[in-house]
């Protein structure tokens, strides 16, 4: 749906805000900035692939491609194939998506992951004591209790399973820019995986998330953005 406000055209449809009609077809007023950091300085590229356990949803019926392998995703060879590649081309990361959406359905039961992460063993409680056959000191292990907020049935009352890592909290690489997600990334992401259909768009989309993760007491220059890209490889020669 179009609309015009003063001189500027704007589109949009259905919960969407509408966008003007010129950052839609990719005009920018003043000097370009794309690919530049605050500073001036050029940013690194850094490539990140995506792929998720199916034959479709961004690629669809390319599984009958004579060439297509995403069939065979079900088996190991696929994935160790995969990384050799990403490992040969100098890739950065690799993205495995999933369909869930844990984050809408159960409205914040990110909580007792991080307190299980942060706060179920303290930090000298690994001990690998063979002469004792103690792996733990058993007391700096506690349980996590987490009753849900705004869903009932998202209860915790465990301590985590494992040791922590050096780091505690994993790394946190969301995907899409959805009202929700963007929130939810400007308060836990380091990586968000993005789209648009032009470039201002984009930049738009991370502006806004950046200024939330201001708001919410971060540096938003923390946050790395990957932005998607499909390509159509010809034949070789």
């Amino acid at each position: 749906m179009a609309s015009t406000t003063g001189s500027k055209s704007y589109v949009g449809s259905g919960s969407v805000d509408p966008l003007p009609l010129d950052l839609l077809q990719g005009k920018v007023n003043g000097e370009r900035k794309f690919g530049y950091r605050q500073d001036g300085k050029k940013k690194r590229i850094l490539l990140n692939a995506f792929d998720m356990n199916g034959i479709g949803r961004i690629s669809i019926e390319q599984w009958q491609n004579l060439e297509d392998k995403s069939s065979q995703k079900n088996r190991l060879p696929y994935w160790i194939e995969l990384a050799k590649l990403l490992e040969k081309g100098k890739f950065n990361a690799l993205f495995l998506a999933d369909n869930f959406g844990s984050h809408d359905v159960y409205k914040g039961s990110y909580a007792p992951a991080i307190q299980l992460w942060e706060s179920s063993w303290e930090d000298d409680v690994v001990v690998k004591d063979a002469s004792t056959h103690a792996y733990t000191t058993p007391s700096k292990v506690r349980k996590i209790v987490h009753n849900g907020k705004h869903v009932k049935h998202v209860k915790s009352e465990s301590a985590h399973q494992v040791d922590p890592s050096p780091q505690r909290t994993p790394l946190i690489f969301l995907a899409g820019m959805s009202l929700a997600g963007s929130a939810f990334a400007s308060r836990h992401a380091e990586c968000v995986f993005v789209g648009g259909m032009s470039l201002p768009i984009l930049a738009l989309n991370i502006e806004k998330t950046r200024a939330q993760a201001a708001a919410n007491g971060r540096d938003p220059y923390d946050i790395q953005f990957f932005c998607s890209t499909d390509s159509c490889v010809g034949g070789r020669r």
